[in-house]
């Protein structure tokens, strides 16, 4: 996909996420944390059964494939 411009999604967006690796495992992300200190956001994993599979730094996470969770899809331009 393709995006024109400059877009931006609310971080919520992230909630429920079907994630994949890039080796095909599938991850759907329960929780999203930031250590403000180090400007580093987490987010918190969950496999297919429901078991935690602990955290990710999102800047690690560039060629992982993700489908949103569909209640949250809305592109938005920040209001300035």
């Amino acid at each position: 996909m393709k995006l024109e411009a400059t877009q931006f999604l609310d971080i919520s967006a992230l909630y429920g996420a079907l994630l994949t690796n890039t080796n095909g495992a599938e991850f759907y992300v329960v929780g999203i944390a930031l250590d403000p200190t180090n400007h580093i956001i987490v987010l918190e994993l969950q496999d297919a059964d429901n078991n935690s599979a602990g955290g990710v730094q999102f800047d690690s996470i560039k060629d992982w494939n993700c489908q949103f969770n569909p209640h949250y899809h809305a592109l938005r331009r920040p209001s300035l």
